[in-house]
């Protein structure tokens, strides 16, 4: 299993294990769950964290240009888990 990856932005902190990409929203009470694999898309887009959903709603996260490097590593690290085949 992967180690978990926390990746703070300006309003939401992000943590990933290899399977759950949940979100701590500060303008929302509680977090939001995501299962990887049910994702539509997650990019970076003029300094915006972008991540649609399965029904296609589409949140969009800003973050400070130093934070760039840790979105990039959180969403190449959701991609490497998701396009390997499954262990057996």
């Amino acid at each position: 299993m992967r180690e978990r990856i926390e990746v703070g932005l300006r309003d939401v902190f992000l943590v990933y294990d290899g399977t759950i990409l949940e979100l701590f929203d500060q303008s929302v009470m509680g977090s939001a769950r995501y299962w990887v694999t049910m994702l539509k898309g997650v990019s970076i887009d003029d300094g915006m964290l972008r991540i649609t959903s399965g029904d296609t709603t589409t949140r969009i996260y800003p973050f400070a240009p130093e934070q760039g490097p840790g979105v990039a590593a959180l969403i190449a690290a959701m991609v490497a888990d998701h396009q390997a085949p499954p262990p057996s």
